[in-house]
């Protein structure tokens, strides 16, 4: 771990500013249509900030069981996407979040994942896509570039946190394994699009699956951040975060002062 001893929250509302929160294993907050495609997927935030899509034929689908026998919500690629209505998502703010990439990255294509921007006004913000086949990046009026991403990880279920607060932003998975830090900009959001940018462009449709998202309109505390991170790892059965070193090679990313 790299902050200390971690104990999970209960819920992500227990953290303050809990602005949205999407969980595919709570079947109540999933409205199907008669295909069972989602139509609605309710935030539980408390601050009403519901994913909606009004087309049926771009409705996402719920894939059963598909983590620790947990259900996730799978977009297509091709035309599917989630959009809440207008918002004030004011930087600082994060998304932490699990999911997977479903399908490899196909060159010349901009996969955005989470987008809070409202094109063309007031323009693009925290946005979160795949770039190359183990490139994720940011964007809210500067790039951060994650073009180093362990091979392989963007299509296995991780847990990432994307933070957007200007010279301090943060692309992070599986609690600090993998981590950049930089610029993410000075834009704010306005709405959040699942799936697909804000404009719904052609090439910004991603076939993910989705667990999970948690958004917060805050900077998170390091502490803060981990109690939601050990939360998803628990949930999912993931690999273990904030784990304390105890074996021979273990990594060690913090050690306690004992003095007092």
């Amino acid at each position: 771990t790299d902050a200390g001893p971690v104990t999970a929250v209960s819920a992500p509302t227990d953290i303050s500013g809990c602005v949205g929160w999407w969980d595919a294993d709570d079947a109540g907050t999933l409205t199907l249509d008669g295909s069972g495609n989602v139509e609605e997927w309710a935030d539980k935030s408390g601050q009403g900030n519901d994913l909606l899509q009004a087309t049926p034929a771009n409705r996402p689908a719920v894939t059963a069981a598909a983590l620790n026998g947990k259900p996730v919500v799978t977009f297509d690629g091709t035309n599917d996407s989630l959009r809440t209505a207008s918002f004030t998502l004011d930087q600082p703010f994060e998304y932490i979040m699990v999911f997977r990439m479903e399908s490899a990255y196909v060159a010349g294509t901009f996969n955005r994942i989470i987008d809070a921007g409202s094109q063309p006004s007031p323009g693009r913000a925290g946005e979160v896509w795949h770039n190359g086949v183990n490139d994720i990046r940011t964007y809210a009026g500067s790039t951060i570039v994650g073009n180093e991403v362990p091979a392989g990880q963007l299509q296995q279920y991780n847990i990432w946190s994307f933070a957007f607060n200007g010279a301090s932003g943060r692309i992070r998975y599986n609690a600090g394994e993998y981590e950049v830090v930089g610029n993410s900009g000075s834009g704010n959001g306005s709405r959040i699009t699942l799936g697909a940018d804000s404009n719904t462009t052609a090439s910004s449709f991603s076939n993910i699956s989705v667990a999970e998202i948690i958004v917060y309109d805050a900077a998170l505390s390091v502490a803060d951040r981990a109690r939601v991170e050990k939360y998803l790892q628990e949930k999912y059965a993931l690999a273990a975060v904030h784990a304390p070193a105890t074996a021979t090679s273990d990594p060690v990313g913090y050690w306690g002062d004992k003095s007092g």
